[in-house]
């Protein structure tokens, strides 16, 4: 009886391990949306060099990155239930960051291209704005299209599409660095003839800048693809979250309000 009972007691504790590994098991996050859910973080990567997108402001005392990517990350981390981490770094750092799991989600007014497609996965477009250049002021005459460029230095942020359309541009020299700032700096100093930017980022810094200027008439039209919000490969759980969070927003009119406050306040850093 005493050998019965202690083999129905083996077997009792045997299944309760079992059971107790199969419910482990059962709570491991199936996908990169379960699991932001269960840290109750969401990782978001961008590249505070690009008003009225994303910046650095000091806002009482303390240095704050701001900007109308900042807000949709925001309405994205308060959609998912989450809390929200920003980490600033690189542009083509971030585009790497989403990949090799470094970052959850890329907002930093990203432009969908084929090649990039092929890496990571893209939202629906929540932003569409024109491209152009920004020149010293006092050379802007000479600028009226494309065509003035020939020559030219030209300078482009790293891993961008600007990069990529600088290099298609017959008969200059492209210029990439990793962040805006030092490409502006390039410009003011006379290492570079022209930078490469976005309109509302070009007006940003014109505006902050007495000695630059933005030229409206160069527009380059293989670049109106919008800026979407990158996820890895496959992640196909949190992206239909995060396009159910941007129509909504869409919808609502309050990216378009996010836009204008973004571009107020980069306009303070002008006065």
């Amino acid at each position: 009886m005493k050998k019965l009972l202690s083999i129905i007691i083996t077997g009792i504790m045997a299944l309760s391990l079992m059971t107790g590994c199969g419910s482990t098991q059962a709570t491991e996050p199936e996908n990169k949306l379960e699991a932001i859910k269960s840290a109750g973080k969401l990782i978001v990567g961008t590249s505070a060099d690009y008003p009225p997108y994303e910046f650095h402001m000091i806002i009482d005392g303390v240095d704050t990155i701001v900007g109308f990517d900042v807000e949709i990350a925001k309405e994205i981390a308060a959609g998912l239930g989450v809390e929200l981490e920003i980490k600033d770094m690189a542009f083509d750092a971030v585009l790497a960051g989403v990949g090799t799991g470094m970052i959850d989600l890329g907002v930093a007014g990203i432009n969908p291209t084929p090649e990039r497609e092929a890496a990571m996965d893209f939202s629906d477009v929540y932003y569409k704005a024109s491209h152009t250049i920004v020149v010293k002021s006092e050379n802007v005459s000479q600028y009226k299209s494309q065509e003035d460029l020939k020559g030219k230095v030209i300078g482009a942020q790293t891993g961008t599409l600007q990069e990529g359309v600088a290099q298609e541009i017959e008969g200059v020299t492209v210029k990439s660095l990793g962040k805006v700032t030092d490409l502006i700096l390039e410009l003011k100093t006379g290492k570079i003839d022209a930078v490469i930017l976005e309109l509302p980022v070009a007006n940003s810094y014109a505006n902050q800048n007495e000695d630059l200027s933005a030229v409206k008439e160069v527009v380059f039209e293989k670049m109106e693809g919008g800026s979407s919000v990158i996820t890895a490969e496959g992640e196909k759980e949190l992206m239909a979250a995060v396009n159910e969070i941007i129509a909504k927003l869409i919808k609502e009119g309050k990216i378009d309000t996010f836009v204008a406050d973004a571009t107020m306040l980069a306009e303070k850093l002008a006065n």
